[in-house]
């Protein structure tokens, strides 16, 4: 879905030079245009956009989050629209993860409580140049039972310098982070944090905080 003509254009182009040329992209606004509220997705991978706002009186009352922020409505219609076992991973700005106003601890007070996270990958800021220098951190989860503990890893380096140009480098943590997914283990990097002390600091998931 986007709401811009010539982004959905640009899209299935795109799509098609790398041969996905079966792929449903459609003009439409998840946030402010009345779909089938009862449609559910298996899988959702996602970059929704960082910043910006929506007029509250045209976002849908089904998203049910008193903010006009756009990353916390995205995340919050994702998370809505996850079928049962579903799984979710999505780039949100760092902000999202220790924001204090009361739409960002509705937001993560839900994926702590009703889903199961199954991690918080922390990025470098900087990953994104040079488009974006913003923090960013992905967060994974899954429409089932609620877990126990966190796992929270730190990603610093992705194989490219942090800068405009973004040079190959030799430092690159993606193969650790792919290594230790499975079993989620502790380490310099990665750490496991249970949930009772994440709700105890206002459900932050923030790398920082239990470092």
């Amino acid at each position: 879905y986007d709401n811009d003509g010539e982004m959905i254009k640009f899209a299935i182009m795109n799509l098609y030079l790398h041969g996905l040329e079966s792929a449903n992209v459609r003009h439409f606004d998840p946030l402010c245009w009345q779909n089938d509220k009862d449609r559910k997705y298996d899988i959702v991978l996602a970059n929704p956009p960082f910043s910006g706002s929506i007029k509250k009186e045209a976002i849908l009352e089904d998203i049910n989050l008193n903010t006009t922020a756009t990353e916390l409505l995205f995340v919050k219609y994702m998370a809505d629209h996850l079928a049962p076992e579903g799984r979710a991973a999505i780039v949100v700005p760092e902000g999202l993860v220790f924001g204090s106003t009361g739409a960002h601890l509705k937001l993560r007070k839900m994926l702590v409580e009703d889903f199961n996270i199954l991690g918080i990958i922390s990025m470098a800021a900087g990953l994104f140049k040079p488009y974006s220098g913003v923090k960013t951190s992905i967060i994974i989860f899954s429409k089932s039972k609620p877990q126990k503990k966190i796992w929270f890893y730190e990603l610093q380096n992705d194989g490219f310098s942090i800068d405009e140009k973004r040079n190959p480098i030799s430092e690159n943590d993606i193969p650790d982070l792919i290594n230790k997914w499975k079993d989620k283990p502790e380490s310099d990097k990665s750490w496991a944090i249970d949930v009772n002390k994440i709700i105890e600091n206002e459900y932050y998931l923030t790398v920082s905080r239990y470092k």
